[in-house]
């Protein structure tokens, strides 16, 4: 059986979809929200708006939130 994986979406304020990262634990996912490598991202991809949401292998069209 393959393991949970959970990936940080950022979802812009013009409709685009960003995976910023992932990991096996949901805890580390939620506390990348306010990291400094996700804002640097965000900034590269020139997002000033987002909602974060969160999705899993298991079902990868099914967002939640943070």
């Amino acid at each position: 059986m393959s393991k949970k994986i959970y990936v940080l979406v950022a979802y812009s304020s013009d409709g685009r979809l960003y995976d910023l990262g992932y990991s096996p634990s949901l805890k580390e996912v939620r506390k990348a929200v306010n990291s400094e490598e996700v804002k640097e991202q965000l900034t590269e991809l020139n997002v000033k708006e987002c909602e974060y949401w969160i999705r899993d292998n298991y079902y990868p069209t099914n967002y939640y939130g943070v």
